[in-house]
């Protein structure tokens, strides 16, 4: 008679159901994504496209602000496309870092 290691029978039925669950899936149920080095200076018009893009919803973390900058600064830019983003109908959330 044929012995069955009594751990084979257990996996059986998790390996069944794995590969059930995996012809579930096909390809459209996943997103596409792109990664961009967006190191440095080079972040600012990656960011600036993404808040003036945004549709719904912006939450953004941020170390410190000063609005006593120059008109160009990044930081000030920033700050007004996050207003831009609020008039029009988009919910702004910041978070500074308190622990300075």
């Amino acid at each position: 008679m044929l012995k069955i290691n009594k751990s084979f029978l257990f996996l059986i039925p998790i390996l069944a159901v794995l590969l059930t669950t995996a012809t579930l899936y096909s390809a459209d149920d996943f997103v596409s994504s792109k990664v961009k080095d967006i190191s440095d200076r080079s972040y600012e018009p990656a960011v600036i496209q993404l808040l003036d893009n945004a549709k719904n919803s912006i939450v953004i973390s941020m170390y410190s602000i000063s609005s006593r900058t120059k008109a160009k600064n990044p930081v000030k830019l920033l700050l007004n496309d996050l207003f831009e983003a609020r008039e029009r109908g988009v919910s702004v959330t910041l978070y500074l870092n308190t622990r300075l």
